[in-house]
């Protein structure tokens, strides 16, 4: 399907598998817009089932997001059963819970940092139910019922990345005219956990930069740092083969 509209997509096309998500900016512009997917679908001898289609609504629910001019959100059905999950007894059910709230991390501040104790408990022969892990059980749940609204992604402005490692772990924020499209952060391994704060702090720029290369590619913008150091980073000397590795990432 990605092939079929391959000249429609980020313009006014979204596409999962078989579902179709045509967004524009105004009515007149709407209709054009579903005829160049309806003619497209017709070309290739492709159909839609008319029980399962929506026309010229303003606000639509998709993979289990609301989406509105108002921007994207945890769809209402999907935080009910996250609120109504029962506490794991295995590492199965634990792994599916998981699974739930991870899709929805871009919308937790410190996500990684929130579900460690869960995480840690998957290795193998850690598993021991504790007050930590109830608490990160709890949390994860209360956080996830009460997220932002994000911004829609916007090809006209330049992007921003908000950048910075505390302690065990990197978080990143990517934002647009200073409205959050998206959050990630991740657990640092103990190797990463022992480098200085200059590594750690290029680490989440490099980390922000890949987690969402797609959306930065041929597109202005701009990162943010509270580490004063990071700001000479093209200009200053490579000094250790972990430091000439991040670059060499962000060179692409």
């Amino acid at each position: 399907m990605h092939k079929v509209f391959r000249g429609f997509l980020r313009k006014f096309v979204l596409v999962f598998l078989d579902d179709i998500l045509v967004y524009s900016r105004a009515t007149e512009e709407h209709i054009k817009h579903l005829l160049c997917v309806l003619s497209t679908l017709k070309a290739h001898k492709l159909h839609a089932k008319r029980n399962k289609c929506c026309f010229g609504v303003d606000k639509v629910s998709y993979r289990g997001h609301v989406i509105s001019f108002d921007g994207v959100e945890v769809s209402p059905s999907k935080i009910e059963c996250m609120v109504k999950w029962l506490r794991p007894n295995s590492p199965t059910k634990l792994r599916g819970f998981q699974g739930l709230t991870g899709y929805f991390r871009k919308f937790v501040q410190d996500y990684g940092k929130l579900a460690r104790p869960l995480t840690r408990l998957l290795k193998k022969g850690a598993w021991g139910w504790n007050p930590e892990v109830e608490d990160a059980f709890q949390r994860l749940k209360e956080v996830l019922t009460s997220t932002l609204v994000l911004a829609l992604l916007d090809f006209s402005y330049p992007f921003e990345l908000e950048c910075d490692a505390l302690g065990a772990g990197i978080g990143t924020i990517l934002s647009q005219l200073g409205r959050s499209i998206a959050f990630f952060s991740q657990a640092l391994n103990p190797a990463n956990t022992a480098k200085s704060t200059y590594d750690k702090e290029l680490l989440a720029v490099v980390t922000a930069i890949q987690r969402w290369r797609q959306y930065l590619l041929g597109q202005q913008f701009v990162v943010k740092s509270d580490h004063q150091s990071l700001g000479y980073l093209l200009k200053s000397r490579i000094t250790t083969l972990y430091q000439q590795r991040l670059l060499s990432k962000i060179m692409g």
